[in-house]
């Protein structure tokens, strides 16, 4: 794998599981994303674009964290 695209790997696995924590990074980073069009590890991998892509959804889910909700409905405290 090139450098760089190792280093968008680490760096959105990071984000993920600041966010969402250890079970929850796994599961959104490996599961099909319909709103991003992919797995979201590959799209962050793949290009710089994706990777803003993939940060930008993180970061529209941290708020919905702070106040113990997520897409499912339940706080995963990984």
């Amino acid at each position: 794998m090139p450098v760089d695209e190792a280093a968008r790997q680490g760096d959105i696995a990071r984000l993920a599981f600041q966010v969402l924590g250890k079970g929850g990074a796994i599961v959104f980073l490996n599961t099909e994303h319909s709103g991003l069009g992919g797995r979201p590890i590959a799209l962050a991998t793949r290009s710089k674009a994706g990777e803003a892509i993939v940060r930008a959804e993180l970061e529209r889910l941290a708020p919905a964290l702070s106040n113990n909700t997520t897409l499912n409905g339940r706080h995963d405290g990984g």
